[in-house]
């Protein structure tokens, strides 16, 4: 009986799959296991008398063989049928999933996301928030609720940055510097504004006119001119201005307040800037000069409005005829003779004149009474 004869084929298990060479050494030792039983009972078959109890044997080890090998079959057919079982759920006719599929998936997940985010809503004018805290201090607005308060002025804010801005008025702090020209400021937002003043940038543009403007702000008070509106109203006289500043200056006139004071004469103003160009006066700076004909001037009002004299340009039109000035103070002085106000009174004989010119000409000239109070 030949050994080879008995050389069983083993079916290679899955955790040899990947392991070739593990299961080749694994049959290798197997084959030699088998090689050397066989040699041992032949041996005994040779020395033995009785030749049966050998045959007897071979039988069973052949039978033992036969049955090592049907067992392993079993195996086989068990993990092909469970593994059959497993893929069942995989349908060969179905389609795969497509990439435009995948994309309408993941642009309707996105929508369903934006929609959360965007479901915080003001119950007051509906407008949208992404988070909660927002939606908080946007209400404030509405309610008017102000709840961090300055301990050193009173003054209360609806946002705690705002009320650390405000901080730095009384802490003197000013963090932000210009690189340019070394001048600091309290907020990161006017430094942005001053840089313009280097670049020249002037971001806002007005549609009708084309004037374009450093600020947001200015932009929206230029475009009342073009409106006729003037939101801002004088509650001791009822005059009207386009600019909140304009009417706080203008305040100044009934409350005779007047703090910014001249150093050189004492000279007291209701504005900085009236101070500002006061001061060019003593110092005899003339910053603006005409391109034209080289004249120049304390302020830059004084040079646009001589600029209309090389121009031509008239802005100011008098309501009762065809006459037209280069200064509104002329025509507001011009159309006087048409209506007969006289808005300037004469403190010593009551007497009243249409202009300032007027008054202080009868009070040197013709006035007995003021002539005599000025002699005192």
């Amino acid at each position: 009986m030949r050994a080879g004869s008995h050389m069983i084929q083993l079916n290679k298990p899955r955790e040899y799959s990947h392991h070739p060479e593990r299961f080749q050494m694994k049959q290798r030792r197997s084959t030699r296991h088998t090689t050397v039983k066989m040699e041992f009972i032949k041996e005994e078959s040779e020395d033995a008398s009785d030749f049966e109890p050998c045959r007897v044997k071979n039988e069973e080890t052949e039978e033992q063989l036969g049955l090592m090998k049907v067992k392993e079959e079993n195996k086989l057919n068990d993990f092909d049928e469970k593994h059959y079982q497993n893929s069942s759920d995989f349908n060969p006719a179905e389609k795969p999933f497509s990439c435009s599929q995948s994309n309408e998936h993941l642009n309707q997940e996105k929508t369903k996301r934006k929609q959360a985010k965007h479901s915080l809503t003001c119950p007051d004018c509906g407008k949208s928030f992404t988070q909660k805290n927002f939606l908080t201090l946007h209400v404030r607005v509405h309610t008017g609720e102000k709840p961090f308060t300055c301990v050193a002025c009173g003054r209360s804010f609806p946002r705690k940055d705002r009320l650390k801005t405000h901080m730095r008025i009384h802490t003197g702090e000013k963090p932000f510097k210009c690189p340019q020209c070394g001048k600091r400021f309290r907020e990161r937002k006017i430094l942005q504004i001053h840089i313009r003043v280097h670049t020249g940038e002037k971001p806002f543009t007005c549609l009708q006119c084309g004037k374009s403007f450093k600020q947001k702000s200015n932009l929206n008070t230029h475009m009342w001119k073009h409106t006729g509106e003037t939101p801002f109203t004088c509650h001791h006289c009822g005059k009207s201005f386009t600019c909140k500043g304009n009417l706080k200056m203008h305040m100044q006139i009934h409350t005779r307040e007047k703090p910014f004071t001249c150093h050189q004469c004492g000279m007291s103003f209701t504005g900085k800037n009236i101070l500002k160009n006061h001061v060019r006066i003593h110092t005899g700076e003339k910053p603006y000069m005409c391109s034209e004909c080289g004249k120049a001037f304390t302020r830059a009002d004084h040079l646009k409005m001589h600029q209309r004299i090389h121009t031509g340009e008239k802005l100011y039109k008098c309501s009762f005829c065809v006459k037209s000035f280069v200064e509104s103070g002329n025509l507001k002085k011009h159309e006087r003779l048409h209506t007969g106000e006289k808005t300037h009174h004469c403190a010593s004989c009551g007497r009243n004149f249409s202009s300032s010119r007027n008054l202080q000409t009868h009070r040197k000239t013709l006035c007995s009474l003021a002539t005599e109070v000025d002699t005192m």
